[in-house]
């Protein structure tokens, strides 16, 4: 998996991300630029000045596996700045096509894995639903409530409205949100939620036990049919079991 912030921030502990090897990317190795060492991102914000809304989307922070390959960089690295083990975002995340006016994610639609929109007007429908939920269930976000929360994870998270929420009520926890989008993130994030890159239709490489919640909603349209035994299995073997 990548990890994508929203802005640049400081990545804080990563702990947590060290044991988390990245998936492989089925995609050839020249097509992502990876920086060694500390960088100076000073030359890849320039990119940024014509288009901020571009720039903060192709920030990824990779914490410490190349992206080509799950053998790590430097298995003894700390991660206290994104400076450091920093990668680009390969830009056909980033393409989209419209179709009758409506924005889609090349990447999606030419892999057969998602065919939602994934412009400003679908980020608003989804902020739209997350109220509406809001007010369904009494803005209870989570499903039993659980008590010293440590580790968060949203499956298919879009507009991120979930994980926002769920990340500004509970602190101290970490929230990890992952779609293969990263149109529709928001600007501004808490500095505890990390938004990674990637197609839920592979397997999960979190270790196992790894969350104290896992968060999947509303994601027919973006699970393959044949995925779906294994998704669950996913699910199951890095939440952590709380006895009773």
């Amino acid at each position: 998996m990548i990890l994508v912030r929203a802005a640049i921030l400081s990545v804080g502990t990563a702990d947590v991300f060290k044991r988390h090897p990245i998936s492989p990317m089925k995609l050839p190795a020249h097509q992502i630029s990876l920086f060694s060492g500390y960088c100076d991102l000073k030359q890849d914000l320039a990119l940024g000045e014509s288009n901020p809304a571009l720039a903060r989307q192709i920030r990824i922070y990779q914490l410490g596996f190349s992206s080509s390959s799950t053998t790590p960089l430097d298995s003894g690295v700390t991660m206290a700045s994104p400076d450091s083990q920093t990668i680009e975002l390969d830009r056909e995340y980033l393409n989209t096509i419209t179709v009758q006016g409506r924005e889609y994610q090349k990447y999606s639609i030419d892999h057969r894995t998602y065919f939602g929109p994934v412009d400003e007007e679908e980020a608003q429908q989804l902020e739209d639903q997350q109220q509406l939920f809001h007010r369904i269930f009494d803005n209870r976000l989570i499903f039993p409530p659980i008590r010293r929360l440590k580790r968060i994870l949203d499956c298919g998270h879009g507009s991120a409205s979930w994980a926002v929420d769920v990340a500004e009520q509970n602190p101290d926890c970490e929230v990890i949100g992952v779609d293969i989008a990263p149109h529709m993130s928001p600007d501004d994030m808490p500095d505890n939620l990390w938004l990674q890159v990637d197609d839920l239709n592979r397997r999960f490489t979190f270790p196992a036990n790894h969350f104290d919640l896992v968060h999947s909603r509303l994601l027919a349209t973006g699970i393959n049919r044949s995925r779906w035994p294994s998704y669950l299995r996913d699910i199951v073997r890095c939440e952590f079991s709380r006895a009773g």
